[in-house]
């Protein structure tokens, strides 16, 4: 299967791409449209989830790249930044910042499966994020044990801003000054922190376009860091996992809690807030 994530208020034109297709009856309510096109099987799902039943070959890709390239609304490069783990008791805080240069290179990102990292798989996830890496990206790492000395009560968000920050800034080293580039922020605090972030990223690269957002995995770029966080948190905690032959995941709240080494893996002050035994 091959899937893509389009806005929903695109749905309609999108299917307009194959008014000569064979139309297939919806098989429930969630289906917008069901096609054969050159031996392929189309769903289109009402949220916008756009489902091949393989990768698109030839002119059904191309087609689909020429519609998002059209549809593409920035004037230059876009780097997006995400984060993952900040909510985890298990496992670093990461963030992730992608820079997407062109309408193309946007186009061709959402067409290799660009959406909220939390729609994919594990067997999806880890497939897309090696189609992201192709592209400039940033990592920053925050494992537990600098995790548990950094952090004091209130200030989770300052750590925010300096792992974002400095991913964006490592990729606005790659962006010509003179051209326009937007830079997208997942929301990840108050209106306090987010002008502090703006304000420092400004003073990096005045000729930059800043917007942070919810929901901002509706964008290519930060799609796309939303799959390298996310991917990097799941391999630290395999890897860790591996390293030490325990199974992380597995371990109840009392083996956490009780286990010698927990500080490696474990944001401590997380563990306060935990209650029972999942």
């Amino acid at each position: 299967m091959h899937t893509i994530r389009l806005p929903q208020e695109q749905l309609s034109e999108f299917t307009q791409l194959f008014s000569g297709a064979q139309r297939i009856n919806a098989k429930n309510e969630y289906e917008y449209g069901r096609y054969k096109i050159d031996g392929l099987t189309m769903i289109i799902y009402t949220s916008g989830k756009v489902v091949f039943s393989d990768i698109p070959p030839g002119s059904i890709r191309e087609r689909i790249i020429g519609f998002l390239v059209e549809h593409d609304p920035f004037p230059g490069p876009v780097i997006g930044s995400d984060e993952a783990g900040k909510g985890e008791s298990l496992g670093p805080m990461i963030v992730s910042a992608v820079l997407l240069r062109t309408p193309e290179d946007r186009a061709l990102a959402r067409f290799n499966g660009a959406m909220d990292s939390k729609e994919l798989s594990a067997v999806q996830l880890s497939e897309v994020s090696k189609r992201m890496k192709e592209y400039p990206h940033a990592v920053r790492i925050m494992p537990p044990s600098d995790f548990n000395v950094r952090f004091n009560a209130g200030n989770l968000n300052e750590l925010l801003i300096d792992m974002h920050l400095s991913a964006i800034e490592s990729l606005l080293k790659k962006v010509d000054n003179s051209e326009k580039c937007t830079i997208i922020i997942d929301k990840f605090c108050g209106r306090k922190h987010e002008h502090e972030l703006e304000s420092k990223l400004h003073s990096i690269n005045g000729n930059s376009d800043i917007t942070i957002t919810t929901k901002g995995e509706r964008f290519e770029a930060v799609a796309a860091a939303s799959i390298l966080a996310k991917s990097e948190y799941e391999k630290w905690l395999d890897d860790y996992s591996h390293m030490h032959k325990i199974d992380v995941r597995s371990l109840t709240l009392s083996q956490i809690r009780s286990h010698k080494n927990k500080e490696e893996f474990c944001k401590l002050a997380y563990l306060a807030g935990r209650k029972g035994d999942d």
